[in-house]
């Protein structure tokens, strides 16, 4: 699971977050890591899209790759 904590000087600890709009007028908002999936990828802009969680040189990255329209 990647690291969505990440600690600022003078501000303390925040959370990476999305804001998605669906094209139905509903949207989804929170931590990154709950919102980015392949279901609201789907439902929000009509592409099937692969997601991989990989470490690289001690970082953890998310890689999100479009496989088609639906």
């Amino acid at each position: 699971m990647l690291n969505t904590k990440r600690k600022v000087p003078f501000f303390g600890t925040f959370f990476l977050c999305s804001y998605i709009l669906n094209r139905d007028g509903t949207n989804n908002f929170g931590n990154a890591e709950d919102i980015v999936n392949e279901d609201n990828m789907k439902k929000s802009f009509s592409v099937q899209v692969f997601i991989n969680n990989f470490s690289y040189m001690g970082k953890d990255y998310k890689s999100v790759t479009p496989l088609y329209l639906v």
